[in-house]
């Protein structure tokens, strides 16, 4: 809990996500990863019985600061009515419609298209965080991290290279020969690179 609390603002807990990914692990069929997937898990032990360090335990132990049924809440993830979230209401976070039929996706679609108030408000960053608990759904492939690492590079006045060996994609983990040979053409072609002229 200490850590999920440390890193709930700089870097939200989708555990939600983790857990919905554990369990396409075990339906792969897929030994030994299926079995340490049920122990991370704990997939044969009741909710009120598991582990308190458990995924699942802490998944639930958050969702309670935000509903008063957590396994619904599991169940309907982003579907979950404003009425289920603990001190919200439509009117209080600026929006028209019934609590018990506006769902909290809906609601923070509204308020991401400027109706009620702004998502810097408490409210507004409660649903937030609500639907990253839930939510089980991967984010879209971004680029912005290696575009933020290559400026962070490029200001210290570094040479940063990023690559992807396609020619790794067939070769098994038991080549370790085609590895090597690999990696020694691939460090020729950085070297190559690197003493360029035109590279400044």
């Amino acid at each position: 809990d200490r850590l999920d609390q440390r890193f709930a603002t700089a870097s939200p807990q989708r555990l939600g996500l983790a857990i919905a990914r554990l369990k396409e692990v075990i339906r792969s069929g897929v030994e030994p990863y299926c079995a340490e997937a049920r122990a991370l898990l704990h997939q044969a032990t009741a909710s009120e019985l598991l582990p308190s360090d458990s995924l699942r335990a802490r998944h639930l132990r958050r969702l309670k600061e935000f509903v008063a049924n957590e396994q619904a809440a599991v169940q309907r993830k982003g579907d979950s009515p404003i009425k289920e979230m603990k001190g919200m209401t439509l009117k209080g976070l600026g929006l028209k419609g019934e609590d018990s039929e506006v769902s909290v996706l809906e609601a923070l679609a509204k308020l991401r298209a400027g109706e009620g108030i702004p998502l810097t408000k408490p409210k507004a960053k409660k649903l937030e965080a609500f639907l990253r608990l839930v939510d089980d759904r991967p984010e879209p492939p971004s680029r912005a991290f290696l575009d933020e690492y290559a400026a962070s590079r490029r200001s210290l006045g570094c040479l940063s290279l990023v690559s992807w060996n396609a020619k790794m994609l067939n070769v098994t983990d038991q080549r370790d020969e085609d590895w090597l040979a690999a990696a020694a053409e691939k460090a020729r072609n950085i070297g190559a690179r690197a003493c360029a002229p035109d590279v400044q």
